[in-house]
């Protein structure tokens, strides 16, 4: 493996401590299908908010899920008036 190869690949794994938080989000993931249904909206308005970034998303190989947490996060950020989860 190149030099560039090795640093890109060590910056791409998560810190220490954050592998825990990644498989929980794995375990409790859903898909933006889903988000569209619990919500009462239709699937393009999921897909624009996460393009957006509204909704914190994370790709498993062509899919797209996020976390039921992720949704909160908006949905909490939406009433405080900001426009990222987070703020």
């Amino acid at each position: 493996m190149s030099e560039t190869a090795e640093s890109t690949a060590r910056r791409s794994l998560p810190a220490e401590g954050e592998h825990r938080d990644l498989i929980e989000d794995l375990d409790n993931r859903i898909n933006l299908a889903e988000v569209a249904t619990l919500l009462g909206v239709g699937k393009a308005s999921v897909h624009r908010w996460a393009q957006a970034g509204r909704l914190r998303t994370m790709r498993i190989g062509r899919r797209v899920f996020t976390t039921l947490a992720d949704v909160r996060a908006m949905i909490e950020a939406d009433r405080r008036g900001t426009t990222a989860p987070g703020d």
